[in-house]
């Protein structure tokens, strides 16, 4: 197996005191007025487990600032793995990637498989003002045993960790 290299890349564009924390005063979302990025990854372990983790990424004035950021989180995983695997997985995590737009909210899910022997999975997603981000979590990472909430830096920063689990 290659050696792990983390390679930082640029961070996202955003406005100052745009940040969203994982959790929220109003129950799981629901009470601002910006869009929220929702990061997910679905991480299956070898036994019955499997684990899932959550982070809100960021928060945004216009549904197309939210829409770059979850663009970025995908250039993001690609570059992480040309630098550590390749060009051929970089070009597989291209093609198996999905994209999913609804009323103007960018989804795009980018299975693993090809670079882990495991069905793990990330989802970057903009969620409309006042979206349950509690509920939508739930809903992608409906197989996890546990899902762990983790603040934006910890999430988008621990490409290696991820990855390599």
């Amino acid at each position: 197996m290659p050696s792990l290299v983390h390679k930082k890349t640029k961070p996202a564009r955003r406005k100052p005191g745009a940040q969203a924390s994982g959790t929220s005063d109003c129950g799981g979302g629901g009470c601002d007025v910006q869009h929220k990025v929702l990061g997910l990854l679905a991480l299956e372990q070898r036994s019955t487990n499997s684990k899932g983790y959550a982070s809100v990424l960021g928060s945004y004035d216009t549904a197309e600032e939210a829409n770059e950021r979850v663009r970025e989180e995908l250039y993001r995983v690609k570059a992480y793995v040309q630098t550590a695997y390749g060009s051929s997985l970089a070009a597989s995590v291209s093609k198996q990637a999905q994209s999913k737009e609804t009323n103007g909210m960018l989804q795009l899910t980018a299975p693993l498989q090809s670079i882990v022997s495991r069905k793990d999975s990330f989802r970057w997603q903009t969620l409309t003002p006042g979206a349950e981000h509690g509920k939508i979590a739930r809903e992608f990472l409906k197989d996890a045993s546990e899902v762990e909430w983790v603040d934006e830096s910890h999430f988008t920063d621990g490409l290696d960790l991820w990855i390599a689990v």
